[in-house]
């Protein structure tokens, strides 16, 4: 293959990309907004409504009694000092409880470090770096350091928002690579491209380069404005940048290039053997569905999301798009093109 052919059509495509404001809308208008839209719409509303980390001012007196490495079991505890114990169906007041597990306690007024809480009613208590907290009902009572509830609902809603930047590089080729053939046939400025000396290995690179570059420019630039405008929304509150984490770095540098390399072979594919605009977006819409069906999986607790499953599905991924564009040069027909299209 000849990149330098390739090049100069891929060249030709992003020029008539660029002078037809439908195309520009499209491949701008799209991931910008959501960029946007999402961050001000979802995350904001949520952030605002952060429980505060601030410790209330709770003044213990010293303890009357300790307690260290005891199963405790439907027990009344006040002003005491518990630590390396698992507490049970009791009840605790004014105590501090440290690196110990509560199941089924009711606390008030007191400091809880290092504990992991199931189960529980926490009131006007501080909880100071917790461990797990599940099934508990925390009324005015702070979570200070660790990682609460909160932060967990946020960092999973952050990584649902993938979908979004799959999505993107899935569905603006549709849009975009249905004029490859069918645009330009209409447009009556397909036959002499045909007719030039390429290869069709170099033109259908050359298409699928000139339509890949601009749809990851696209979802690359949203996904930093996404990053950095959720970073500026939610470091004040949780104290930390969330992203980008792990799973998105492997989500936008792999799995996005790789499902815009099968979105664009399946609109060329389409494209090069349909005769009708309509027909080749309709058809190549299609493509997103692998998209949709891989961040399902996690909601019905198939996989969890994360990088190595991530890497597993884009390995799958790379060996289809592998197959799609011998497929790609097996089915485009140059002289069918030429000679039967209307």
């Amino acid at each position: 293959m000849r990149f330098e052919k390739a090049w100069t059509v891929a060249a030709k495509e992003m020029a008539e990309f660029r002078s037809n404001k439908y195309v520009l809308i499209t491949l701008l208008l799209l991931p910008l907004s959501m960029a946007v839209v999402m961050p001000l719409a979802l995350v904001l509303p949520i952030a605002s409504q952060a429980p505060s980390g601030e410790p209330l001012p709770l003044d213990l007196p010293p303890p009357d009694m300790t307690i260290q490495g005891e199963t405790l079991v439907d027990r009344v505890l006040v002003n005491a000092s518990i630590s390396d114990s698992v507490i049970r169906g009791s009840v605790i007041r004014d105590s501090r409880v440290m690196n110990s597990t509560l199941v089924g306690v009711t606390v008030e007024g007191s400091i809880l470090e290092g504990v992991t809480i199931k189960n529980s009613v926490i009131r006007g208590s501080n909880v100071i770096e917790p461990g797990e907290i599940s099934g508990s009902n925390l009324v005015n009572s702070p979570i200070v350091g660790g990682e609460s509830e909160f932060v967990n609902v946020i960092l999973l809603l952050l990584d649902t928002f993938l979908l979004f930047f799959v999505i993107i590089p899935a569905a603006i080729p549709a849009l975009m690579a249905s004029y490859s053939f069918v645009g330009e046939k209409l447009n009556k400025s397909l036959e002499p491209l045909l007719a030039t000396p390429t290869t069709d290995g170099e033109l259908l690179f050359g298409k699928a380069l000139a339509i890949f570059l601009p749809t990851m420019g696209a979802t690359w630039l949203s996904g930093v404005i996404f990053i950095l405008l959720v970073n500026l929304l939610l470091e004040p509150t949780l104290g930390f940048a969330p992203l980008p984490t792990p799973t998105w770095l492997v989500a936008l540098v792999l799995l996005a290039p790789l499902f815009a390399t099968l979105s664009i072979t399946a609109n060329v594919i389409i494209s090069s053997r349909v005769s009708d605009v309509r027909a080749s977006q309709q058809l190549g819409a299609l493509v997103v569905l692998p998209a949709i069906f891989l961040f399902m999986l996690p909601l019905f607790g198939v996989i969890t999301l994360g990088p190595v499953s991530i890497l597993g599905f884009a390995g799958g991924l790379l060996g289809v798009n592998v197959v799609m564009a011998f497929l790609a040069l097996r089915l485009f027909r140059r002289e069918e093109i030429l000679v039967s299209w209307k």
